[in-house]
């Protein structure tokens, strides 16, 4: 019983944000050691998720398609890859990477669309593409030689803000209605 008292908040948390799949098979290694790859995804409306992860060669991939959800990823660490989609209305993302050499990959689709991302490290890469109306979007990259593109698609902009701190930046935004013909 003293397992349950120990784990049962983790486990209703887990069971009410979504499926964590990639862990080890004993569910006491999930709580207590992810591997360096992690998945997340959620199909209800109104779902949350934080993720962390410390060391290098992490990898977290997040999928989210419904409405109202949030997700929040901070990796720490050299290495490390983030891949998330959010599909719906009303989403929120954040994410927070330190250390070099870290990548993103962001699809963020429908209205109300809100991002955060941050990079702090060398030679960190952001592709993000942002598809739909109503969207606050700040990205923030601070050190040398980091990568950002950026493909935003629809219209009605709230908010908009990319910082570069260092050298060797690389900026390409891409605005308008990337599938008109």
């Amino acid at each position: 019983m003293s397992g349950f008292l120990k784990y049962g908040g983790f486990l209703l948390c887990l069971l009410s944000f979504g499926t964590l799949m990639g862990q080890n098979t004993h569910f006491e290694d999930q709580i207590l050691n992810q591997l360096n790859y992690g998945s997340v995804s959620s199909f209800g409306e109104g779902n949350g998720v934080v993720v962390s992860q410390y060391g290098n060669k992490n990898e977290a991939q997040l999928s989210q398609l419904a409405s109202r959800q949030f997700a929040i990823i901070q990796q720490v660490g050299a290495e490390n890859l983030i891949k998330a989609m959010q599909s719906g209305n009303s989403q929120i993302i954040e994410i927070y990477q330190n250390g070099d050499l870290n990548a993103v990959e962001a699809l963020l689709q429908g209205n109300n669309l809100s991002s955060d991302i941050n990079q702090y490290g060398d030679n960190n890469s952001l592709q993000q593409m942002v598809i739909g109306n109503n969207k606050n979007i700040e990205v923030t990259q601070v050190g040398y030689d980091n990568d950002l593109v950026h493909v935003d698609s629809g219209s009605t902009i709230k908010a908009y803000t990319i910082t570069q701190v260092g050298t060797g930046m690389n900026l390409r935004v891409t605005m308008g209605n990337v599938n008109s013909k």
